[in-house]
């Protein structure tokens, strides 16, 4: 291991905002003194040291030693420099073709937002979709370029497909883009440049302001926290995400016969909303708790196994479960899309899709489970039946 993979620094930030490089000073005296029982310390260092000491080399070596840990220091302070502006540049290339927006992210990088220089720069990473539909926006209904606003639409679609940015400029396309449809691709529709400000927007009720600085500043993205809603608006957003959900991502949650899902799917769709209706689910009607363990509907498939514990009330739960159970599933998949697409960290495409599918699909352990979890079941219903059955004639024998 060479002595600049030895240093570990760790980049904190102080309260006002600087940056800090932290040390682990065990290992920098570990450093100095394994070349030091090398013989590989550096000759200009040690004559200076010796000059400062005038020749006494019991002191010239303990001043040598502080003039190479600050060496080393430097060294590492320096490439990390090398490193952010590396980081940065490499950020910034990716989107050279579009000027405006490059101006709105290099102030954010210059910002004085309390924060260190790469936690700023992670941030700014995890915001670009956010930053850049707000660029786009103002582009749109602020400098009245209807054409460049509808190239930042299409670039934010075609790199983040599965953000709620994408799902916003699909609408803002659908806005501007006017006369009948050719090739079945956007592009190939002509521009309205005769765009109205529609004041009833929940989007132009932003305000977005004229400027770089203003884009940076009104409901800055870099300063808010992962997810500033509350739970209630949450809630209330689950009913209302049918236009923030694509079949791609139900076909991803779903997994298999995911066409078969999609086609029930529809009955739930209510314009904008979720709303209930009744559907057949065959399985979830001959299989009950075993088919909800399967598609990891794990709360509904503890409740039907304790129902049909109960003599006779299975007749009862196993119909209702199955006019529920398209339902179920199209519920769960929604809120956990919907979540995973809100969280920051998940705003990169690749990383989404893994997401998506880790949450959905079905438990492959399950059909090995289904023997021994058959047995304990016919056990427990076993034990329930010989208990109601004889409880009332022991205790007639006993009283």
């Amino acid at each position: 291991m060479s002595r600049d993979q030895t240093v570990r620094p760790v980049q904190q930030t102080s309260p006002q905002g600087t940056s800090a490089m932290i040390y682990n000073m065990d290992e920098l005296y570990e450093i100095v003194g394994q070349e030091l029982k090398r013989g590989e310390e550096r000759p200009g260092l040690m004559a200076r040291a010796i000059a400062e000491t005038e020749g006494n080399p019991d002191k010239a070596k303990s001043i040598y030693i502080r003039y190479r840990i600050e060496q080393l220091k430097e060294h590492t302070n320096s490439a990390s420099l090398r490193r952010k502006g590396t980081e940065e540049e490499a950020l910034l290339a990716e989107y050279k073709e579009f000027p405006f927006f490059l101006s709105v992210m290099r102030r954010v990088l210059s910002g004085q937002d309390g924060l260190g220089s790469e936690e700023r720069l992670k941030r700014l990473r995890n915001n670009v979709p956010a930053i850049l539909y707000k660029a786009a926006h103002h582009l749109h209904y602020k400098r009245r370029n209807v054409q460049e606003a509808a190239r930042y639409y299409r670039t934010l679609i075609e790199r983040f497909p599965l953000t709620q940015e994408a799902v916003m400029c699909m609408q803002e396309l659908e806005r501007i883009v006017v006369g009948p449809r050719q090739n079945g691709t956007i592009d190939a529709q002509p521009i309205n440049t005769n765009v109205k400000k529609d004041r009833g927007s929940i989007r132009y009720r932003e305000n977005v302001s004229d400027s770089a600085e203003g884009i940076i500043e009104l409901r800055n993205p870099i300063c808010l926290p992962p997810d500033s809603r509350s739970g209630t608006q949450q809630d209330q957003d689950l009913f209302s995400v049918t236009e923030r959900l694509s079949n791609d991502e139900l076909r991803l949650f779903i997994g298999k016969r995911s066409a078969k899902y999609l086609h029930r799917f529809r009955r739930f769709k209510k314009g904008k909303r979720i709303s209930f209706s009744i559907t057949w689910h065959w399985p979830a009607f001959l299989v009950g708790f075993w088919w909800m363990f399967y598609r990891k509907l794990y709360l509904w498939g503890f409740l039907e196994f304790i129902l049909t514990l109960v003599p006779g009330l299975w007749l009862i739960s196993r119909p209702i479960f199955a006019m529920a159970a398209n339902y179920l599933i199209y519920k769960r998949a929604a809120g956990t899309i919907v979540s995973l697409k809100a969280r920051q960290s998940y705003r990169d495409a690749r990383v989404l899709k893994t997401k998506i599918q880790c949450s959905g699909g079905t438990d492959s352990w399950i059909p090995y489970l289904a023997i021994p979890l058959a047995i304990i079941h016919l056990v427990m219903v076993a034990g329930i039946s010989f208990f109601a059955l004889f409880t009332p004639k022991i205790l007639k024998f006993f009283w």
